[in-house]
């Protein structure tokens, strides 16, 4: 247990010297917090507008950061070394995972305050919160492992990100019941949910099916991060 803390120590503390290198990275990061001066508004707008801030934090800076990290790694013909070494997958995702986790959260409380967003009972939103980072953070690997180089990571991801935080409109647009169903489902849109539930006095008791499907999407996002990652051992 104690090698094993001290691998991913290892790896936390590279990982934070290669990002505080990476000014592109950097402001990757700090996207979301700008926008969200462009997402002040009143309280009696709708939950999807309230929580555009918090899921743009999450979206770009949880999973397109993670994403630039680990194609970054590839690039320097680095990742290769790291998953042949004797750390676990496990180990490695994360080492290489925690320093994205700070900045995602970060990034949500600046976007949360600058916004004006409603405050919401803590405790009920750190369980909401907690698998979506998970399930991001998981898929900005992916994309990452996927990617040949950091600039692709934006090619593979920017579908990923339109559906996540443009559903909706889509949804308007095609006029279909059966879209609208399959957008509901959306990770951005059980935060949305569960928010608003929050916002209009709803306990959490209210919201554990929002969470639930939030936590499904997080397992299965690490699941495929795993797996990927197994395949692409001896060819990163």
């Amino acid at each position: 247990m104690t090698l094993a803390m001290k691998r991913v120590s290892a790896i936390i503390q590279k990982e934070w010297k290669d990002s505080s290198k990476n000014p592109v990275l950097l402001l990757t990061a700090a996207i979301p917090v700008i926008f969200a001066f462009l997402f002040r508004s009143e309280q009696s707008v709708g939950a999807s507008v309230l929580t555009m801030p918090m899921n743009m934090a999450l979206s770009i800076t949880g999973a397109f950061v993670q994403a630039m990290m680990v194609a970054e790694e590839k690039e320097k013909h680095t990742l290769r070394v790291l998953m042949l070494s004797p750390a676990k997958p496990i180990e490695v995702l994360l080492g290489k995972s925690a320093i994205s986790a700070i900045m995602t959260v970060s990034a949500v409380i600046l976007s949360i305050l600058i916004a004006n967003t409603p405050s919401i009972n803590l405790v009920s939103f750190l369980l909401l919160l907690i698998p979506n980072i998970v399930m991001y953070l998981a898929l900005g690997t992916l994309i990452g492992l996927m990617s040949r180089t950091s600039m692709e990571t934006s090619f593979l991801g920017m579908p990923l990100l339109l559906i996540f935080l443009m559903g909706p409109m889509f949804g308007a647009l095609l006029n279909s019941e059966a879209v609208n169903v399959a957008i509901g489902y959306l990770p951005t849109e059980q935060m949305a949910a569960a928010c608003d539930i929050l916002w209009n006095g709803g306990s959490l008791t209210d919201i554990w099916s929002h969470i639930g499907v939030t936590c499904i999407w997080a397992v299965a996002s690490v699941l495929l991060c795993i797996i990927v990652y197994r395949a692409k051992r001896y060819d990163a």
